[in-house]
């Protein structure tokens, strides 16, 4: 708050009570005797004072308007620097178009620093100890040259009830990439510069989340403010964490994993947010692709520390990406799209279909999966159950502004659609067809004996009510088996009305081989676009070896025997070359021969190097988990037989004590053997761990 205070306002009362009705007084010097005295006006003559007033601040007002045109230019400049040609053209139509660009909901990363060895430096008392004067001001410059080099901003450094403590924030003054990455860089790098400066005591906090970025206060005192829960918890999060460490938040983690070695600390507690939660400590770069994350991470001398791109752009891979994208841009542009990304098993569909979803949530899109096996294919609508079961959650969460971990299941969230005129009950009858949780046996019945194509029809007016808000919107269809007659129904009615009723849509349909398309549907052939991914050349091979090895960047090359090794017995496939590399690192096969500048197997080439790799590569593909404990092991023994994805709610409650659930938790953070959906639900990290 800005306050006023002090002798004229308690002046400014005493003429309040003496004035009488219509009158007002106004404190002054009399112009015959120069001492105070009381000016009584009535209230025709306080009025034209006041009119007289307004004119003159209006003619104030457009010579400052006049000058702040003249000066646009710059303005404008900065505009263009930060926030390109859109924020320009908003300058050149309205005066105060970069006021409405500056105060705004954004989502940002703080970070908090607290230099607990500074804290006792108080800034009313003039005797501070020099050492720490000395210490505070290479504190501030070194954090600050970091921040400065990992794309952020200095919010403030200063004193409080928390100690001296630094703040930093990524995002709010630009649209970054991925602020959380750089400000969990920015962290990382904040805490090796404390320790080379000795500094003793010392922790570190990183959160992520929409924050209210703007001017706050007059005109003559305005500051550039970042406010919001988020700040509270990178706060939270730098109090909690131990001496000289970082604690980062669920959203960082989940936002930075790709890029970034966490480890999960134990369960904490924080003030204003209820009951305890995990929090990630960050420990370092990866600095190669590595499909099971932190396993086996083979760190090469004077490694590069670019960031390395998840999706390596090999040139078979590159060419289908580009059709890829150009099908984005069509969708993004009101163009409804299908697609087919067919292709043999562990050629990498579901990893080029991810980076293509990645990309596409950058671009603001809602992405609803699924995934079959071969024995779905005898269930009809089973693609659409866990693509309604998310849509409904996603719906519900931005209709009624509440976010999903808000909403107990897919039925409490189609209830208060429901509640909200939303969807109808007839509608959830008509779901519950393709979703039988949200409904029961007697709503079914209801739709017993309905015509095949009416049947499709209303459910695509159902389905059409929540996907409809979260345009724009990609549908991905993964899997290995066919998809049934009925699902097909629903893609053909769902494509022929998109252009009219949800434009920006885009369908991705995988499969091991072209999709076998009912005649019904024989349409969707012609309209789609067609992508099939084939192995690796050997040249192709070579360049994903040298990723995997981290000598991408320097001028090494591979030995031709072990090239040729590797190639034959992953005959192409990037995910077994992937796993034929990492069990040989594992097992120390791989070195550096300086002599040649190649990268090789160990022992004497001159032998059939192929023979060093196990002939079935079931051995190498299930290295990564010999070191399971016994109890692990029977852990995902039994998810293999539960199948390839499941819901953690529903086995939690089935195996109660046994703590299966737990088991598999852990298998998916300390040794990625499944992946998280939003939604609760597990499946497995690799196809080819699960067969």
């Amino acid at each position: 708050a800005f306050v006023v205070s002090g002798w004229p306002l308690q002046r400014a009362g005493e003429l309040l009570d003496k004035a009488g009705q219509g009158q007002v007084m106004i404190d002054g010097l009399c112009k015959k005797t120069g001492e105070n005295c009381h000016i009584t006006i009535t209230e025709a003559e306080g009025i034209a004072f006041f009119e007289r007033k307004q004119f003159q601040k209006r003619r104030n007002s457009l010579q400052d308007r006049h000058a702040a045109v003249a000066e646009s230019q710059q303005v404008h400049l900065y505009a263009r620097a930060y926030l390109g040609t859109l924020a320009a053209q908003r300058c050149d139509r309205a005066e105060n178009a970069m006021s409405l660009l500056l105060n705004e909901l954004r989502p940002v990363a703080i970070v908090f620093v607290g230099l607990r060895d500074l804290d006792d430096i108080d800034a009313k008392t003039t005797d501070a100890d020099p050492r720490l004067i000395g210490l505070m001001n290479d504190a501030f410059m070194k954090l600050s040259h970091i921040t400065h080099k990992c794309n952020g901003a200095v919010r403030d450094m200063l004193f409080d009830d928390k100690g001296c403590t630094f703040i930093s924030v990524f995002g709010a003054h630009s649209h970054e990439m991925n602020p959380c990455f750089d400000a969990t860089i920015c962290a990382m790098r904040m805490k090796d510069a404390l320790n080379d400066l000795g500094i003793q005591r010392f922790s570190l906090g990183v959160s992520y989340g929409d924050c209210f970025c703007g001017e706050v206060g007059p005109a003559i005192r305005a500051d550039y403010a970042v406010m919001g829960a988020e700040v509270n918890m990178a706060a939270r999060l730098m109090g909690k964490a131990p001496n000289r460490m970082a604690l980062v938040s669920k959203r960082v983690y989940n936002r930075a994993q790709k890029h970034i070695q966490f480890l999960r600390s134990e369960e904490i507690q924080v003030k204003g947010k209820d009951g305890s939660f995990h929090a990630y400590i960050p420990q370092s770069r990866i600095v190669r692709v590595n499909s099971r994350g932190h396993l086996n991470t083979f760190d090469v001398a004077e490694a590069s520390t670019e960031l390395q791109q998840p999706f390596i752009p090999m040139p078979s891979r590159e060419a289908i990406m580009s059709v890829m994208q150009g099908v984005l841009q069509k969708a993004s542009g009101g163009e409804p799209q299908l697609m087919f990304v067919c292709g043999g098993p562990f050629l990498g569909k579901s990893k080029i279909i991810r980076e293509m979803s990645d990309r596409a949530m950058m671009q603001g899109y809602s992405i609803l999966q699924s995934f079959r096996t071969s024995l779905d294919s005898f269930s009809s609508y089973f693609p659409f159950r866990q693509i309604a079961e998310t849509a409904l959650l996603k719906c519900a969460s931005k209709l009624l502004e509440k976010p999903e971990k808000d909403f107990d299941d897919e039925i409490s969230a189609l209830l208060l659609l429901i509640e909200s005129d939303i969807l109808n009950k007839t509608d959830r009858a008509i779901i519950g067809s393709i979703l039988p949780t949200v409904t029961d046996s007697q709503l079914l019945s209801l739709l017993k004996g309905q015509n095949p194509k009416t049947m499709t029809k209303n459910i695509v007016d159902s389905l059409m009510k929540v996907l409809r808000p979260l345009q724009p919107l990609m549908l991905i269809f993964e899997g290995d088996g066919d998809i049934d007659v009925s699902s097909w129904s629903l893609i053909r009615e769902l494509m022929r009305r998109a252009p009219d009723e949800c434009p920006r849509l885009m369908l991705v349909i995988s499969s091991r081989s072209d999709p076998t398309v009912p005649p019904a549907a024989a349409n969707l052939q012609n309209e789609a676009v067609h992508v099939e991914l084939v192995p690796f050349e050997k040249f192709e091979t070579e360049i994903y070896l040298k990723f995997l090895l981290g000598i991408q960047a320097k001028n090494i090359g591979i030995d031709w025997d072990m090239l040729d090794a590797v190639h034959d017995r992953a005959n192409g496939c990037p995910l077994f070359i992937e796993y034929i590399v990492t069990w040989a690192l594992d097992k120390g096969m791989i070195e550096y021969n300086q002599p040649n500048n190649k990268m090789m197997f160990q022992g004497d080439t001159t032998e059939d190097a192929t023979a060093v790799i196990p002939r079935e590569l079931s051995n190498i593909v299930l290295a990564a988990f010999n070191n399971l404990s016994p109890i692990l092991w029977d852990a995902l023994k039994i998810a293999s037989c539960i199948g390839y994805s499941f819901d953690a709610d529903v086995y939690e409650a089935l195996t109660g004590k046994l703590g299966f659930i737990p088991k598999v938790e852990e298998l998916a953070t300390s040794y990625d053997a499944f992946e998280r959906s939003d939604s609760n639900r597990y499946k497995w990290k690799h196809q080819a761990v699960y067969e």
